[in-house]
């Protein structure tokens, strides 16, 4: 860090992770968040019978999908209508699997595998709700500023997450969709049950996370922040 000109991360999350461990150079962080193309995205029309829950990254333990799973497990005991895709690969797969027919999930929860980032999109704009309950894994990691939920807000689906790291600079709770604590499957299905059976709150929900996404994360935007941070340095 003391010999950059300028250090740029994504959240301000990290912007205080990093100058509070490198107090002596604060000025030099920033923050400059991740851009998407907000046209590539189609918004939802909230048309799926039955409503398709969709969460999508690496299967691994950051991304906290076997607590998806387990509060699909209790939304099916509650008798409510539903379909949960999750797209995406990775180490804990085979037991996620496990996990789904020990639950007796199996026509219920997909796992989809790695999808064409246009093929992502269009799933995106046929699902009700996205979901990424992120945790702090066990050995301190954790995600900074999943750029899926972005994605979802462009496509005007409500999201369902946790207050982890960056993730409430894009979710605002009420808002744009809701936030429950990490590792908690019950809160979790108490939520998507509320937004499953509420389709006037999800639709509201989605329509404000898609203007915030226009607001704070156009790669426009993006791209002139971006432009300042090299102006400053006299780069360009």
């Amino acid at each position: 860090i003391g010999a950059a000109g300028a250090v740029v991360t994504v959240s301000d999350f990290a912007v205080q992770f990093l100058r509070d461990r490198f107090p002596d150079h604060n000025d030099k962080i920033v923050r400059v968040y991740n851009g998407i193309e907000l046209d590539r995205f189609r918004p939802t029309d909230f048309s799926a019978d039955p409503p398709v829950v969709i969460s999508i990254g690496r299967l691994i333990e950051k991304k906290g999908l076997a607590d998806l799973i387990e509060s699909c497990a209790l939304l099916r005991r509650r008798d409510i209508s539903f379909g949960c895709e999750i797209i995406g690969e990775g180490p804990l797969e085979s037991a996620l699997r496990g996990q789904i027919a020990a639950a007796g999930l199996t026509t219920t929860v997909t796992l989809a595998g790695p999808l064409p980032q246009e093929e992502v999109i269009a799933r995106l704009a046929r699902s009700t709700i996205f979901v990424l309950p992120c945790v702090t894994e066990a050995g301190g990691g954790m995600d900074n500023l999943p750029t899926v939920i972005m994605e979802a807000m462009a496509a005007a689906l409500p999201v369902l997450s946790t207050p982890v790291s960056g993730v409430p600079e894009m979710v605002v709770a009420g808002e744009t969709g809701l936030l429950v604590p990490e590792h908690q499957p019950v809160g979790l299905a108490d939520a998507l049950a509320r937004l499953l059976e509420n389709r006037e709150l999800a639709r509201s929900l989605g329509e404000k996370g898609r203007a915030r996404a226009a607001e704070l994360f156009a790669i426009e935007k993006s791209g002139r922040a971006l432009r300042e941070v090299f102006q400053r340095l006299g780069a360009i």
